[in-house]
């Protein structure tokens, strides 16, 4: 049904017919039996059917046209002819082959972090290598089962009829994986405890080594599972500092958290665990107060629903400096206006609408100015204007815009909230019945307006 109109749409698709046999697709002669095998099913025939063309001419009449497309061309024929009124939906349909495979997601899943961890396990294994060269001599033949089982992992036909059953193919699947994950684990337990021991030990503390398998310089937070006392300070032997560390709870085990900072690429730190109180502060690592999480480094503000509101970085600040929007072209916009927002402390520096031309569907109610504007969440507002709502802004800017209407709507075109200066030029705008304002300023913004329009 067409979304505007709320007519029933005068074209009706029907696919799939025939699947891979050229026989129902083409009403040629089909091809003969193929007999079974050991070890094979036989391949039967296919009925004949007329040629397509034929069966449209025979169903076609004065009140129906019936056409024989492929997909391709029906779907581009009707984005063109109804493509400005579709609505935008998130969807997914499957067949079984979709559902076989999502059987297997956490198969799939256990192969992807197998191949991260690799990453890890390799650089241990080149580090430990320089000091004991013997090291992967005795596992060139597990590599090489582990590299051909990443290469036939996974294949998409795995759940197409054939004389292996599905449940023997996802067994198979799972050997696959668990050979690489076996390859990888040994190579990366026995190389970490190899480097370990490489590690000098000191009498009085407890050392461990955090890696950094990327390729640049990383500072991070870093857990490990430990026991011990809490009345103990953590140092960075590279840089002879304390470091700031916590005792976290992670799937039910103690950990000590640290932060490890500037780890080298492809390299590693050793870290020493000391008894008693440090220099470095151990207070809280932030505090809640309401729906604001704030420490020395950042303040985050959330809505209910747990949308970030605002996310100000204090250190380094994040303000929005000049954002220029050009040549946009849009139709059927229909669930809100355009907004550009900043609920931080800091406004957004400066922004400009060039040659601009948008179709809003309306149908907004004057009531709907009167509500207040929360900040931006997962799904769509409701807004007290119809073209564009702005907030917090210095310096906003129309060049060239052309905003329109499919049907009447009672909210001003554009409300302007916080906004230093508001400048138009050459913005043309239906002038809709009732509305008497249709630019709103609001709390003391200057608005400059060479060349403003009013149309339908």
């Amino acid at each position: 049904m067409d979304p505007k109109t709320k007519d029933p749409y005068r074209v009706i698709g029907v696919f799939g017919y025939g699947g891979d046999d050229l026989a129902r697709k083409t009403g040629v002669t089909p091809p003969p039996e193929i007999p079974g095998v050991p070890g094979l099913h036989k391949v039967v025939s296919s009925a004949y059917t007329d040629h397509f063309h034929i069966i449209a001419k025979q169903l076609s009449n004065e009140g129906r046209q019936v056409i024989v497309w492929n997909e391709q061309d029906f779907f581009e024929d009707f984005e063109k002819t109804h493509g400005a009124t579709l609505d935008s939906q998130t969807v997914t349909y499957g067949n079984e082959w979709d559902l076989y495979s999502a059987s297997m997601s956490e198969t799939s899943a256990r192969a992807k972090r197998a191949v991260e961890k690799l990453r890890s396990a390799e650089l241990l294994a080149a580090m430990v290598s320089l000091k004991y060269p013997a090291f992967m001599k005795n596992r060139t033949a597990a590599r090489d089962r582990a590299f051909n089982n990443l290469g036939l992992f996974w294949e998409h036909n795995w759940t197409a009829d054939g004389p292996i059953s599905r449940p023997h193919r996802a067994a198979w699947e799972e050997e696959v994986v668990s050979g690489i994950e076996s390859y990888v684990n040994s190579i990366q337990g026995e190389a970490i405890v190899r480097l370990g021991g490489m590690i000098p030990h000191a009498t009085n503390s407890n050392r461990f080594f955090v890696l950094n398998p990327l390729g640049w310089p990383r500072t991070d937070a870093a857990d490990l599972a430990y026991t011990g006392s809490t009345n103990i300070h953590v140092r960075d032997l590279t840089t002879s500092q304390d470091v700031p560390h916590q005792i976290v709870m992670l799937s039910g085990a103690r950990h000590l958290r640290i932060l490890a900072s500037d780890v080298p690429s492809a390299g590693y730190k050793v870290f020493e665990i000391l008894p008693g109180k440090g220099d470095m502060p151990t207070g809280e690592a932030a505090k809640l107060d309401g729906d604001v999480f704030e420490n020395d480094a950042v303040k985050l503000v959330l809505e209910s629903d747990g949308a970030i509101r605002s996310f100000i970085d204090k250190r380094r600040g994040n303000t929005v400096g000049k954002v220029t929007v050009s040549g946009l072209n849009a139709t059927g916009v229909y669930r809100s206006a355009i907004s550009v927002e900043s609920w931080a402390d800091e406004p957004i520096t400066n922004v400009v609408l060039r040659n601009v031309q948008v179709e809003f569907a309306g149908g907004g109610t004057a009531a709907q100015t009167q509500q207040p504007v929360k900040g931006p969440g997962v799904d769509a507002r409701s807004l007290p204007a119809w073209g564009l709502f702005a907030r917090h802004v210095q310096t906003l800017s129309f060049e060239d815009v052309r905003f329109s209407l499919t049907s009447d709507d009672f909210r001003p075109v554009v409300v302007a909230d916080r906004v230093e200066q508001l400048s138009f030029d050459n913005f043309k705008y239906p002038r809709v019945s009732g509305v008497t304002d249709s630019v709103v300023s609001t709390k003391g913004g200057k608005v400059v307006i060479p060349q403003i329009h009013e149309s339908r």
